[in-house]
C-alpha cells in the first residue's frame, strides 16, 4: 500500500504524532513536536525539522486519549487498556532499517497501550540488529531504561525496556 505523493496534502493542518512525508527526502516520519513553526519528525532512528512546507500530511494521528491530553491536575481518568496489545516485538531475520522502523512503531503502540515493561528479540548473529536498537533506544522519548534481558528471556539477544510514564 504505497503512497503515491499525489494522495498527499501539503496543505492543512499537521498535529504532533501525525504521519508526514519529508517532501525533499521522500521519506514518511512522525510529528515528534512544533515549535516555532519548526516541525522535528522522526523518521526511524533519526530527526528531522522542517518547515510547514516542506511537509505533506499522509495521516492523521488518531485523538488522544485523556490521560495523555493533559488533564487538569488532580483529574483522573479511566482508560481502557489496548487487550490485544503484546509487550514482544521479534526481529529476527529482518534487515536493520526494517528492523529499527518496526521497533519504533512498536514503541510508539506499547506507550499508548500504556505498557510499563516490553522486550525486543533481536537474536545473537553478528550483532547488527542489537547495535541498530540500542541506537533506537537511545534518548527515545518513550524510553526510560533499557538493558539486555536476563539469560531465561532471551539473554543478549533481547533488550528488555521500561517505558516512561
Amino acid at each position: 500500500a504505497e503512497t503515491k505523493l499525489t494522495d498527499l496534502t501539503n496543505t492543512g493542518e499537521i498535529s504532533e504524532r501525525d504521519r508526514v512525508r519529508i517532501i525533499s527526502l521522500d521519506r514518511d516520519g512522525i510529528v515528534e513536536s512544533i515549535t516555532n513553526e519548526i516541525y522535528t519528525v522522526i523518521v526511524g532512528s533519526l530527526r528531522f525539522r522542517a518547515r510547514r512546507d516542506e511537509l505533506a500530511l499522509v495521516h492523521a494521528a488518531p485523538a488522544q486519549n485523556a490521560v495523555k491530553a493533559g488533564l487538569s491536575r488532580g483529574v483522573t481518568a479511566d482508560v481502557d487498556l489496548d487487550r490485544s496489545f503484546s509487550s514482544e516485538l521479534n526481529l529476527i531475520g529482518l534487515t536493520s532499517d526494517e528492523a529499527t522502523d518496526r521497533a519504533d512503531k512498536f514503541l510508539d503502540e506499547a506507550f499508548l497501550a500504556g505498557a510499563g515493561t516490553i522486550r525486543i528479540v533481536h537474536g545473537h548473529g553478528k550483532g547488527a540488529l542489537r547495535r541498530a536498537i540500542t541506537e533506537l533506544l537511545t534518548g527515545h522519548p518513550h524510553v526510560d531504561n533499557f538493558k539486555p534481558a536476563p539469560p531465561n528471556q532471551g539473554g543478549t539477544g533481547a533488550m528488555v525496556v521500561t517505558l516512561r510514564k
